[in-house]
Parts: C-alpha cells; sequence; structure tokens
C-alpha cells in the first residue's frame, strides 16, 4: 500500500514537473502581466517586424514550445480551413491565425478561437535561438480582423487599451 501511494505521488510531481517546464517562465499574474504589458508596449514598436501572416514562419523552437505549454498547438492560415464552431472536427486546426509578425527576436502572433462565440488571443514573444525568452498573452472576445488598412503601431496600442480597461473593471 505504502508503495502505491508513494508511486501515485511521484508520478504527480513528476506529470506537473513536465507540464510546467516547457523552457521559458510563464508567470502570468497580474502585476508580471502589467509589467510584461508595459515592456512590450515600450520595445515592439521600436521593432522592424514584417508581417507574414504565415504559420511556417513561426520559429520550429518557438512552436516547440507553444506546443508544449498548451498542450498542442494547431493553428490553421489565414486562408486555410478551420473549427469555425464547436463541432470539434479533429481534421481541422482549433486556431485561425490572424496576424503573424516578427523579426529574429520578436513574434507577434493574433488567432481567433471560435467555441461559443469568437474570442481572440494574442501572444508577443521574444525569443532567442534557443527559444522563448519572455512572453505576454491575452484573449479578447469576439474575433480580430485585420484589413488592407491594418497598422500594427495601432494595433499594440490598441491591445494594451483593451487590457487596462479589463484591469480597471476588474478591480472595481
Amino acid at each position: 500500500m505504502k508503495k502505491n501511494i508513494l508511486l501515485f505521488i511521484v508520478s504527480i510531481i513528476t506529470l506537473t514537473s513536465y507540464a510546467q517546464d516547457c523552457g521559458f517562465k510563464n508567470d502570468h499574474s497580474e502585476e508580471e502581466s502589467n509589467k510584461k504589458l508595459a515592456w512590450f508596449v515600450k520595445e515592439l514598436p521600436e521593432q522592424k517586424l514584417v508581417i507574414s501572416n504565415d504559420k511556417n514562419d513561426i520559429p520550429t523552437h518557438v512552436l516547440k514550445q507553444l506546443k508544449c505549454a498548451s498542450g498542442g498547438f494547431d493553428i490553421a492560415n489565414p486562408d486555410e480551413k478551420y473549427q469555425s464552431d464547436c463541432s470539434g472536427e479533429d481534421d481541422k486546426p482549433s486556431r485561425h491565425l490572424k496576424l503573424l509578425a516578427k523579426n529574429k527576436e520578436y513574434l507577434v502572433m493574433s488567432y481567433n478561437t471560435y467555441n461559443l462565440g469568437i474570442s481572440s488571443y494574442h501572444i508577443w514573444i521574444k525569443y532567442n535561438k534557443s527559444g522563448i525568452t519572455d512572453i505576454w498573452y491575452t484573449s479578447t472576445m469576439g474575433g480580430m480582423v485585420v484589413d488592407s488598412k491594418f497598422d500594427i503601431l495601432n494595433y499594440y496600442k490598441s491591445i494594451s487599451n483593451q487590457e487596462k480597461a479589463r484591469t480597471r473593471l476588474i478591480k472595481n
């Protein structure tokens, strides 16, 4: 009996440690999130990011870490089929890419998911040849639309303002 309990405890500790160690710090407390948001909003406008909107431009090591952190990371390009409702079709990705911009150190990605409504997810990453060194992310209700008038600087400001407004609402 003691042996079974010990084996169970070791299994839980191992699984928990493995699930949380994806090679980058993933502290998303409110205080840490606000610090990272402020840092990214300051840094990203200085970067010359190239918008490709192609999932194949996600660096392999970054994609591997995202898969680890999320338990799988399937995503369709803007022109590919995806799960557009809550049917859960296994052969289609659950994420629909709306924005992918990057340079050699930064990656900005936004995608929509479609379940009982549309949600947008925004992930801002700083990375190097070893993988993710810093990450900030948030989600918003409603889908993101990228059109020909899209301006990445306005995008940073818009997401930052939405996040600040949400934080104020939560605190009140």
